[in-house]
């Protein structure tokens, strides 16, 4: 347990707390995919105890989403879900989560699809970046169905205002074609209004 006289020492930047910053950098950096790993688990930890430290904890965890090893990605992801519940993307840092998105691995987009769930997105044009990347995913990886329809299920949730906001963008909605039926078995399609749906 941390002492308050602790806590104050490592927000401030206290010679101590300087080092295990430090310590953590190399652990990043270290060739054995362990190591990083741990290093991920510790941000995680001081990122929980530190809500001023979080952004930074943030931006480092999303950076390795660059690793070369599936499960470290997937590591960082599950560090960052710990301590992001006050959190939200920025662009750049959507565009290396979304680039993840592109591998050929069903495990580590399940991951990055339930990641999602847990993401407050606070700008229009992300969530409208977001719905485009899923559209190419559900079409690509068909068995990426289920679980794209629960995530959408979550946003329309938790970004109901938005998604109402959104509506005419969302749904591709133009008044010139209102008398032409939409195909219900595009999937792309249904997914959008599961996620119209629950922002209802």
């Amino acid at each position: 347990m941390q002492t308050e006289e602790e806590e104050e020492g490592f927000a401030q930047g206290e010679p101590q707390c300087q080092f295990t910053k430090g310590i953590i950098l190399l652990m990043i950096e270290d060739d054995s995919s362990y190591v990083r790993i741990a290093a991920i688990n510790v941000m995680s930890h001081f990122a929980t105890l530190f809500p001023e430290i979080r952004k930074r904890c943030l931006h480092a965890q999303i950076d390795m989403l660059n690793d070369e090893i599936d499960y470290v990605r997937i590591a960082a992801l599950h560090g960052i879900q710990q301590f992001n519940s006050v959190l939200s993307l920025e662009e750049y840092e959507l565009d290396i989560v979304l680039f993840n998105l592109n591998e050929d691995n069903t495990k580590l987009r399940e991951e990055i699809y339930k990641f999602f769930m847990e993401v407050k997105l606070e700008q229009e044009f992300i969530l409208l970046k977001l719905l485009e990347k899923l559209t190419v995913c559900i079409k690509k990886f068909q068995g990426d169905k289920e679980i794209i329809f629960k995530l959408m299920k979550a946003l329309g949730k938790s970004h109901a205002y938005m998604v109402q906001k959104l509506l005419k963008q969302i749904l591709d909605y133009d008044e010139r074609y209102l008398t032409l039926e939409r195909d219900w078995k595009d999937m792309a399609y249904v997914s959008r209004m599961v996620l119209v749906f629950h922002a209802a």
